[in-house]
Parts: structure tokens; C-alpha cells; sequence
């Protein structure tokens, strides 16, 4: 029997948490597509397709960040889709600056991999530290 959705969703946090990038990777469809729509400003904005794509985006995501842990608030799974409330607290490397959000994601899940994520961030309060 296959995990489902939520069970996987839950899992790509664990392993990137416990910095297992290749397991959390392994939880991805070949043709993924990861969505954070964000200011100009904010260098990791964007559409990011295939697992070298998101690759690409975590890489984005290093080097502009000193990223905190994130805390996940609420895991809400119907059908094929999770949703997934939480904080994350986190540094911009250029400006020296800190910003402190909450934060939605929506993943999609189909034959046991996530295919969709798109971000929902509070870009005012990101914008601050950039």
C-alpha cells in the first residue's frame, strides 16, 4: 500500500529538516513544478520545473538566506492535495537583516510523488529585510 498525500508531504519536511536532500528529493516527481511568487526583489521568485529546477531553487534559496527552522502549524490533506500552514523565521546574507513569517503551502501529490508546490508567503514582511 502507497503513503498517502499528507503522509508524504510530511515526510519531504522531515527529511529537509534532518538535511536528507537526496531522501526529500526522492519524494519529487521527475516533472515537478514549484511556484513562489514574489517581489522583483527577491532573487529565489519565480517558477521552477523539473527536480533540477527545485535543485536550482534550494540552491537560491542558501545562498541568499540563513534559513531558521521551520515550524509547521497545521497539516490539511483532501484528495490529492495538502496544505500546510507555518512560520519560519530567517536572515537575508546581503543586507544583514531578518524577517519573521507565517507562511502557507499548497503541494499536490500523484502516484506517491509531489508534482505541484506553490508558496504563499507574507512578502510585505519579507520585502523588510531585502
Amino acid at each position: 500500500m502507497s503513503e498517502k498525500p499528507k503522509e508524504i508531504v510530511q515526510s519531504f519536511y522531515h527529511e529537509f529538516e534532518a538535511g536528507n536532500i537526496e531522501a526529500s528529493l526522492a519524494l519529487l516527481a521527475e516533472n515537478v513544478e514549484w511556484v513562489n511568487p514574489l517581489p522583483e526583489e527577491i532573487p529565489f521568485s519565480g517558477s521552477y520545473k523539473g527536480v533540477a529546477g527545485v535543485v536550482a531553487y534550494l540552491q537560491l534559496l542558501a545562498d541568499t538566506l540563513d534559513m531558521g527552522p521551520m515550524k509547521l502549524h497545521r497539516v490539511v490533506a483532501e484528495d490529492d492535495v495538502v496544505m500546510v500552514t507555518g512560520h519560519e523565521s530567517s536572515k537575508v546574507k546581503a543586507s544583514g537583516l531578518s524577517y519573521s513569517m507565517d507562511w502557507v503551502h499548497e503541494f499536490t501529490v500523484e502516484n506517491g510523488k509531489i508534482i505541484a508546490v506553490r508558496e504563499y508567503n507574507d512578502t510585505a514582511e519579507m520585502l523588510k529585510a531585502f
